[in-house]
């Protein structure tokens, strides 16, 4: 991920971004054992301002794991464009 405006900053801090990855990947892991692994990386866009979230997976997510994830990143998106802070994480524990 590159600093936004070219500085040393980030958005999230690298141990924020971390934490909502694993847990990205760990709503998207539907089923246990090794056969159905999920990762998921973050990446900031500079402009216009974002986040692109990058799911990978050795078998396609079913329609239920798409549909709710998608529902997650709706709200973290409502958030961000009202300029509300809060604080996702004790949601995903």
């Amino acid at each position: 991920m590159a600093p936004r405006n070219g500085s040393d900053e980030y958005t999230l801090a690298y141990e924020d971004e971390l934490h909502l990855a694993d847990h990205f990947a760990f709503l998207a892991h539907y089923k246990e054992g090794v056969e159905y692994v999920s990762a998921v990386a973050i990446e900031e866009i500079e402009l216009p301002p974002a986040f692109v979230v990058r799911l990978a997976s050795n078998h396609t997510p079913t329609k239920h794991v798409v549909k709710e994830l998608s529902r997650i990143l709706k709200i973290v998106q409502e958030h961000a464009r009202e300029g509300q802070s809060f604080n996702l994480l004790p949601i995903c524990r």
